[in-house]
């Protein structure tokens, strides 16, 4: 009895010490802003439009998609290594990694693949592109396209592989990250976290001084941490590794962080050419704040369902994004064959609507009966 009575003491000290790591829901409105991130990056590929002013406008921007991605990236990572050092006291890299691998991969490499078969095919029926740089097996494979495009100042041929230099960047983040759990104490995280942000700060503007004829910052690792870590000190303060923790938010803050940003997703460029090398430490603070207005507890009146729409579209956001550049450029190819002008303002209604549909089914039966089967194998396997 007295064993017992001991553990049920220990029991209770724990739930009483760590309730946020006992509690294993899925985040609501996350999945909506990973579909709202997609649909900006999906904004930009569509085609400009002829005097469409506004739509050309709100079109601009479409990187801010990915940082959103990357912020997102940053706290749910991190949130998940951050429960298993308290949990467990350590983390299983391993274990990790290919719980990773078994998402990122499968739906990665046969994007490379579409890729290299549609640069193929094109050119045997001479309607490839011209744009861009001849991709190569080395670093498409290897997740290194993006320092092949810094260093040739342009994309890669072929679709989705132009899109794939954010995959890249979260491929070495997941490396970065695990290197940074294994031999950082959680008492030292958020310092850690801190350093990160400055060396980015720093390797920006280095970067700008020295190396001016790449397009270096933001299209790998180091000069992108601030998203990443901006993540990182959200999912630290939700799990409360520094204080105050503020258990609630208000409706009104709440309405106040999504107001600002859905003010810097429109007008993201402009900001960028006035902040400079603060330009991503600022946008990675207010998705950070966003992220975390989302998380946290307070009125419902500003929490989206994991069963609305949105969400549930936020769920396919992976395939939506490996998808969509494929089907946007063949519905071009075919209305350029067809003859029919899309840039009008009721060609660009037809376009947009075929183009999201197209993509929303292939990323759904992508997710179903492709992505689904790695799910499952990484769940059954991987706990």
């Amino acid at each position: 009895m007295c064993i017992i009575g001991l553990k049920l003491k220990r029991t209770l000290l724990i739930c009483h010490l760590k309730p946020i790591l006992l509690n294993k829901k899925r985040y609501q409105t996350l999945d909506a802003i990973r579909f709202i991130a997609f649909f900006k990056v999906f904004m930009l590929h569509l085609p400009e439009g002829h005097n469409a002013h506004v739509y050309n406008f709100l079109k601009l921007g479409g990187g801010t998609g990915v940082s959103i991605f990357f912020v997102l990236s940053g706290f749910l990572i991190s949130d998940i290594l951050i429960r298993q050092k308290l949990n467990y006291g350590k983390i299983n890299p391993v274990n990790f990694f290919w719980r990773r691998a078994l998402r990122i991969w499968p739906l990665y490499f046969l994007g490379v693949v579409i890729a290299y078969l549609g640069i193929a095919l094109t050119s045997h029926w001479g309607i490839s592109e011209s744009a861009g740089y001849a991709p190569q097996p080395f670093y498409s494979f290897l997740f290194l396209e993006n320092y092949k495009s810094i260093f040739e100042g342009n994309y890669p041929r072929g679709v989705p592989l132009q899109v794939f230099w954010s995959l890249c960047i979260e491929e070495h983040f997941y490396l970065l990250w695990i290197f940074i759990f294994i031999f950082t104490p959680l008492k030292h995280l958020v310092k850690t976290f801190g350093g990160l942000w400055v060396l980015a700060i720093i390797s920006r503007a280095v970067s700008i001084q020295f190396l001016p004829q790449y397009h270096i910052n933001g299209a790998e690792i180091i000069t992108s941490l601030d998203y990443f870590v901006a993540g990182g000190l959200v999912a630290a303060y939700m799990n409360g590794l520094f204080a105050p923790r503020i258990s609630k938010i208000n409706y009104k803050s709440k309405l106040t962080v999504y107001i600002l940003t859905a003010i810097f997703l429109t007008f993201q460029q402009l900001w960028f050419d006035f902040f400079g090398v603060f330009a991503i430490s600022i946008s990675a603070i207010i998705y950070g704040l966003c992220i975390l207005s989302s998380v946290m507890e307070g009125d419902n009146k500003l929490v989206i369902s994991n069963t609305a729409l949105m969400s549930r579209l936020g769920v396919i956001s992976y395939g939506l994004y490996v998808f969509h550049t494929p089907v946007i450029m063949s519905l071009r190819k075919l209305f350029d064959k067809l003859g029919y002008d899309y840039q009008t303002n009721f060609g660009l209604i037809v376009f947009f609507v075929l183009a999201l549909s197209i993509s929303i089914l292939i990323a759904s039966l992508s997710y179903r009966f492709y992505e689904g089967r790695f799910l499952t194998l990484r769940d059954k396997y991987l706990s």
